[in-house]
């Protein structure tokens, strides 16, 4: 039988008060491989629905840049993003090189802090690999509590960290030094504790890193960044990013899974709006209360780690119109089978509706007009920025009825 999950008011934070789902900005990627090189032409992105602002701004193989039109996303917010896929060979544009079925994604920004984009890597080869993607980002003005910790030298100890007020470098964030790639995360004093919330990880930088996270009983979490071919409890000391869901939020929908081997999953911690049932060893199907298509809004899921079996796992997801729910698998590296967990902790996740934000409401019978300001002055004649700030309007010109 599935799990229904009911509400967790545990610790509430006083920060989350006036968080709301609808200030993120949410977008999904669909990638078609057109052939397996490593040009613009390599591969054609479409985004099938997004809130407004949303854009593609470039892409080649495995790396699709994104734009929130914020005016500096990379110091205004962090972006997250979830594979969207499962098994996928990309067998019509050619294959996939590294002969992989699954990936992981991490989110990269370059050092000028200029560009921020999605990096997908196959799993267990290591090598760039196409797939689709959910992708949100937290405006930290929104009361958002996230972080982007990144390093200057691979493998080197972090040294800086990109975060919302009140979450300091060496005090709440904390990158130990004596463990590689296992950092500390202590949010008290920005209200959060593990009981209350959904900790969202993700690798940090365009590697074929992924992150993991455990919840801790002191209220606490720990982070660890994993190469996605590394077997057993071995980690790389490399940039994560990461955000944290009350689960008072606004129109959230969260939880944090046990796999228990194909029996009834255990909701440890969560929201209501969702149940959450067996599909065999290794796989979860959640189910959000009335949803019934995959654009409707964004899934993003994120590996539990630093057990034992779930300490080497990759965790994916897609959409599954049979069963009307998404369909959440565990996989063992190196093997990618599935695996089943035995009662530990398999996953976290939140799901963001997809919304046009206020004013942006499409209705029959009516159009869209947009007023933007001098955009060329305003991105600085940063090409990136200024696609950022434009680049929605095309994409959404059928969608939203927008009148030129």
């Amino acid at each position: 039988m599935p799990h229904r999950s009911t509400l967790v008011l545990l610790g509430v934070t006083s920060l989350a008060l006036g968080q709301s789902v609808h200030d993120v900005r949410t977008g999904l990627l669909d990638l078609r491989q057109i052939d397996p090189d490593n040009n613009w032409t390599s591969i054609e992105v479409t985004i099938p629905a997004s809130s407004i602002l949303f854009s593609e701004t470039s892409h080649n193989r495995a790396d699709v840049n994104v734009g929130f039109g914020s005016g500096d996303d990379l110091q205004r917010g962090i972006v997250m993003a979830s594979s969207r896929s499962r098994a996928r060979d990309n067998a019509s544009g050619g294959g996939n090189l590294g002969s992989d079925l699954y990936a992981t994604l991490a989110v990269a920004r370059d050092e000028a802090g200029r560009t921020q984009w999605i990096a997908m890597h196959g799993a267990p080869s290591g090598t760039e690999m196409n797939i689709d993607a959910a992708v949100a980002w937290f405006p930290f003005e929104a009361g958002f509590i996230a972080g982007h910790a990144t390093n200057t030298a691979n493998n080197a100890p972090l040294s800086s960290l990109v975060a919302s007020d009140g979450l300091e470098f060496g005090d709440d964030f904390i990158d130990p030094l004596t463990t590689d790639g296992i950092y500390d995360l202590d949010l008290a004093d920005v209200g959060g504790h593990s009981s209350s919330g959904v900790l969202l990880v993700c690798g940090g930088k365009n590697e074929d890193n992924y992150a993991l996270s455990r919840a801790n009983a002191d209220g606490t979490f720990t982070i660890f960044c994993k190469d996605n071919g590394s077997n057993g409890a071995s980690y790389e000391n490399d940039p994560v990013a990461f955000v944290y869901l009350p689960f008072t939020t606004e129109g959230l929908v969260a939880g944090r899974l046990t796999e228990r081997s194909g029996a009834t999953p255990i909701v440890l911690a969560g929201t209501s709006g969702f149940t959450a049932s067996p599909e065999g060893p290794g796989r979860i199907l959640i189910r959000i209360d009335g949803v019934e298509s995959d654009h409707q809004g964004v899934l993003l899921v994120s590996p539990e780690g630093g057990v034992s079996r779930n300490a080497d796992n990759v965790v994916v997801a897609s959409w599954d119109d049979a069963l009307a729910g998404y369909l959440v698998e565990t996989l063992d590296i190196p093997s990618m089978d599935l695996q089943g967990l035995e009662g530990e902790p398999m996953c976290s996740f939140a799901w963001i509706p997809i919304t046009p934000g206020e004013g942006f409401d499409a209705r029959p019978g009516t159009s869209t007009v947009v007023a933007l300001p001098d955009t060329q002055l305003y991105a600085q004649n940063i090409p990136e920025s200024f696609d950022a700030q434009t680049g929605w309007v095309a994409s959404e010109t059928d969608a939203r009825d927008i009148r030129m």
